[in-house]
């Protein structure tokens, strides 16, 4: 079983250098890829926004990988780095594990950040996000 991160910033600890060429990356994957969505900004103070990240690289790795094989190897450190975390075996496993473990997480932080929600309905999801 997979280790469990314990802090969000752990949770993509290993996607730091994708920011880098992200721009060159995702133009080349939405010409390729003309349905597949840009990935969310993770705002680090929000882990709601850092599991939506890990839910976006487990549902399109596949894609991504295959666009960042196409560039050389040569053309930067960051692609190095891009394809050597692509190598990484428990990448994937990592990322389902987070996806199928976590993700009502995000769904709980998006019905309390609702306008108007009243306290005891927030108070309820609370208990209910508890169980």
């Amino acid at each position: 079983m997979p280790k469990v991160k314990s802090t969000p910033d752990e949770w993509i600890r290993d996607f730091p250098e994708l920011k880098l060429e992200n721009n060159k990356i995702f133009c080349r994957a939405c010409k390729k890829f003309p349905n597949i969505p840009l990935p969310p900004e993770p705002i680090i103070t929000r882990w709601g926004t850092w599991l939506q990240v890990t839910f976006y690289y487990d549902k399109y790795i596949k894609e991504y990988e295959e666009v960042v094989t196409e560039f050389s190897e040569d053309s930067s450190q960051s692609i190095k780095d891009c394809i050597n975390i692509l190598e990484n075996k428990d990448l994937r496993q990592d990322l389902a594990f987070l996806r199928c473990n976590y993700q009502f997480v995000c769904e709980v932080i998006e019905k309390l950040e609702k306008p108007n929600m009243l306290l005891v309905d927030a108070i309820n999801l609370v208990k209910e996000f508890k169980q």
